[in-house]
């Protein structure tokens, strides 16, 4: 196991703890959380709002539980509105749009608030073509499409649930201890990293594709990219690699299970006590087994884990 890979997770939680300003949670403060302090919040406006999606080139939500419904929009005019009806004034979402960017955040500046999740539902309305930056703590994010320039969402426990995810440049997903499912990710750099949640993807297209768990499994269909890294420490890995030129499984003690394009491939495994099993013809020299006439190069490594081929 590559330890310099996984250093990365914690990293991760905690960029997504201190967006998200949760530092001052719930826990035995009698249901009343803290809000993060943030600069201008003296500038920030108050409740839901409509507004010019021709005034936007990003967006950076901040939040902190609930729900986060993402829905992409081709309308004149969008809209940002919370569940909750009788909010109090420091509970109430805020946000402030200046030189073509958006921010929103969960309540008022280093506010100390009592409110319930299902009043923090917000439905955000984006125009494409976008970066979007989301940052949550307990919040699950939910979208049906997101077509974007650039798209980083991080949660500290919420769980997402996506559909297709286009992105021209980047597309950047991580999680403490939620899942992270997509039906679909295109983009030229796709990374996904999670400390016990899952990873799960229909179809995933990239230039570099990078997925890091630390006990999540990874669940992935087709898979095609120029270069593919997978990193587990206990988590299982299934995929199916339909194009990859270079790609790299490691695992401490999860098993792997391969599926190969009908050309078949040139897989490098390496293994402390995991064996390989397959019903596919292959030859075999050292710890190479070329199956068909691929060329692509497949490298896995395992501790204890097991690698199945079809």
């Amino acid at each position: 196991m590559d330890r310099r890979k996984m250093s990365l997770l914690p990293l991760c939680v905690l960029l997504a703890m201190a967006l998200a300003g949760c530092w001052a949670g719930d826990s035995g403060l009698g249901g009343y959380l803290t809000g993060e302090s943030y600069p201008d919040a003296e500038r920030y406006q108050s409740g839901g709002f409509s507004y010019d999606p021709s005034q936007v080139e990003r967006v950076e939500l901040y939040w902190r539980a609930g729900e986060v419904e993402l829905v992409e929009s081709e309308e004149e005019t969008l809209s940002v509105q919370e569940s909750g009806e009788a909010l109090t004034e420091d509970s109430a979402m805020r946000w402030l749009l200046e030189d073509g960017v958006l921010r929103l955040r969960f309540c008022a500046s280093g506010a100390r608030i009592r409110v319930n999740d299902a009043d923090k539902r917000l439905r955000l309305e984006l125009p494409k073509g976008i970066d979007l930056s989301l940052h949550t703590s307990s919040a699950a994010v939910r979208a049906e499409t997101l077509e974007q320039d650039v798209i980083l969402i991080a949660t500290l426990s919420g769980g997402m649930e996506l559909g297709a995810v286009t992105a021209e440049g980047s597309v950047d997903l991580s999680s403490g201890s939620g899942a992270i499912q997509a039906e679909s990710v295109t983009a030229e750099d796709i990374r996904c990293a999670s400390a016990s949640g899952s990873v799960q993807m229909g179809t995933a297209a990239a230039g570099t594709l990078a997925v890091e768990t630390a006990s999540g499994a990874v669940r992935l269909g087709d898979v095609s990219g120029e270069t593919v890294d997978i990193s587990t420490g206990s988590g299982s890995v299934e995929l199916t690699l339909t194009e990859a030129p270079t790609a790299a499984i490691r695992t401490a003690s999860g098993t792997v299970g391969l599926k190969l394009a009908p050309e078949g491939a040139l897989v490098a495994f390496t293994t402390g006590s995991g064996r390989l099993r397959t019903t596919l013809p292959y030859v075999q020299e050292g710890d190479l087994y070329a199956f068909g006439d691929g060329q692509d190069r497949i490298t896995v490594e395992t501790g204890s884990g097991g690698l199945r081929i079809q």
